[in-house]
């Protein structure tokens, strides 16, 4: 393992100490991460914006970079960042915002974006979206895959009862659960089991074979997706920019996927290789694919090895450490080991059942 020699001052948007990001694989690439969190931890440790003038303050000093996790960090660093002479260099890692942010949102975004020199997502239509909606300049939009979580970093516990075979879904952002839910209707004999958020389920009766989990812990709901026999996306357009971490979870997993036709997944799917892509809102041909998966033993093993290939081969948190560390190196003016990222090739995806 390589001794660090570059520093990563970390401030995470949402979770706690528990939460590591990509740590050990970086310290594997000679980097040292420490973080410092929005919200308050529990052992007395800044939070807020003074925990983000200590990453700041450390990036800067120690000639290292400021990673910040999710937008809301990412604007508070920035806001403190832009009237400041001596900045440290900034990256906003998983800049998305999951539907269009008000006005008054994007007007404090776009006074502040200037102050960050990197911008990471997760495909190249979430880049096209934040160049459209923010006037971010293409240059600072690096498009980085969403890994799969691996070793130490994938926590799974007990996942609540569920039937001997059963589908799944997870996930909360741009499921499509009227065309879902329509589809199953379709299949009362094959059961769906998922986790959504109550505001997923708002004006809607799920059928008699979908179980539903509210607000399940992350380790349960991924012991839900190991365990399924195959694993369903329903997206709410082909312009939906989510699905990520569950889709690629999904197939580190080798599980056989069903997914809705969606541009925002076109670096990660291969068409009747690695999942059966479906046109979004056609609940005949959702079921159509369900069944097949479902039934056919064969070519569901099919595509869920080679789901689990492709995540190996370009998706592993060690393959996007490689990236992420030779981008940090760039922007510290370190040398870099001259390695491609590890971004995927887009795919045209073509509905099929």
């Amino acid at each position: 393992m390589s001794e660090p020699d570059l520093v990563v001052a970390c401030v995470s948007s949402h979770t706690g100490p528990e939460w590591r990001w990509i740590d050990a694989r970086l310290r594997a690439e000679g980097i040292d991460c420490r973080f410092h969190y929005l919200k308050p931890t529990g052992d007395g440790a800044p939070h807020g914006r003074e925990a983000c003038r200590q990453a700041i303050a450390l990036a800067r000093d120690t000639g290292g970079v400021l990673v910040t996790h999710g937008v809301p960090a990412a604007l508070a660093c920035a806001t403190l960042q832009r009237l400041s002479r001596a900045r440290a260099r900034h990256v906003a890692w998983s800049w998305h915002h999951p539907t269009t942010p008000r006005r008054r949102d994007r007007w404090h975004a776009r006074l502040v974006v200037g102050a960050v020199d990197a911008f990471v997502v997760h495909s190249r239509l979430e880049a096209e979206w934040q160049h459209g909606l923010l006037g971010i300049p293409p240059r600072k939009l690096e498009v980085v895959p969403w890994p799969y979580e691996e070793g130490d970093a994938l926590s799974l516990a007990a996942p609540p009862p569920a039937p001997a075979e059963y589908a799944c879904m997870i996930g909360a952002s741009d499921r499509d659960l009227p065309t879902l839910f329509a589809a199953m209707e379709r299949l009362p004999d094959v059961p769906l089991v998922i986790a959504v958020r109550p505001e997923n389920l708002e004006g809607l009766r799920p059928p008699p074979n979908v179980q539903v989990h509210l607000r399940l812990p992350k380790p349960q709901a991924w012991s839900l997706v190991a365990g399924c026999k195959v694993f369903v996306l329903p997206l709410g357009s082909r312009s939906a920019r989510t699905g990520h971490s569950c889709l690629v979870q999904a197939m580190a997993f080798g599980r056989p996927v069903v997914t809705t036709d969606s541009l925002g997944l076109w670096e990660y799917v291969r068409p009747g290789e690695t999942a059966l892509v479906v046109p979004p809102g056609d609940p005949d041909r959702l079921a159509e694919a369900l069944r097949t998966l479902w039934t056919d033993a064969a070519w569901a093993a099919a595509i869920g090895d080679a789901g689990r290939e492709l995540a190996e081969s370009a998706l592993s948190e060690r393959q996007v450490a490689r990236g992420a560390a030779d981008l940090l190196r760039r922007l510290a003016g370190r040398p870099t080991r001259r390695r491609p990222p590890p971004l995927l090739a887009p795919t045209a995806v073509t509905s099929a059942s």
